[in-house]
């Protein structure tokens, strides 16, 4: 019967192979699985990209040189103890690192691709708001155009300035 039906057979083997060889895994859980793996690499490397630009902006010489006027008592009252309580140069050398790196991620003002990592930024939480992201801009398009192009409304001070970074 196989021999002389050829598209039976292909039917049957289609038919056997696909209970067989079918996924055992629900879609929906890899897919919860991967945006939770995205979602975490992209958080810590966020705070690599930070931590790299702490560290960088700790060796330039005018950055470094700022911290430590900045932090100058604080160096002053933990490092430079005498007698029993005395730290060994490493140890004060490990301890003027941390004030001046405390002192530069108080002061600098990090951002782009190198500011400090939120969990606004991760890729979860940016696909629970974004019915919220759309709707709040179609509602202030919607609002521009109600305003400004319909009732031909004088623009405001907050209205031009956006015009003018805008084009």
């Amino acid at each position: 019967y196989m021999l002389d039906n050829p598209d039976a057979y292909y039917a049957h083997y289609y038919r056997y192979y696909r209970r067989r060889v079918a996924p055992k895994v629900d879609v929906r859980i890899v897919i919860v699985v991967v945006l939770t793996i995205i979602s975490v690499i992209q958080y810590y490397s966020g705070w690599q990209r930070y931590d790299s630009a702490i560290k960088y902006f700790a060796t330039v010489p005018k950055y470094r040189n700022q911290a430590l006027d900045i932090a100058r008592d604080e160096i002053q009252e933990r490092i430079q103890k005498k007698g029993k309580n005395r730290m060994s140069k490493t140890d004060q050398k490990e301890e003027l690192e941390r004030i001046i790196r405390k002192v530069i991620e108080q002061k600098m003002d990090v951002q782009g691709g190198y500011a400090k990592p939120t969990l606004w930024d991760v890729l979860w939480v940016q696909l629970l708001i974004c019915p919220y992201t759309i709707l709040s801009f179609i509602v202030w398009h919607g609002q521009w155009f109600w305003r400004y192009t319909i009732l031909k409304q004088p623009y405001g001070r907050d209205q031009k300035l956006y015009l003018v970074r805008r084009y």
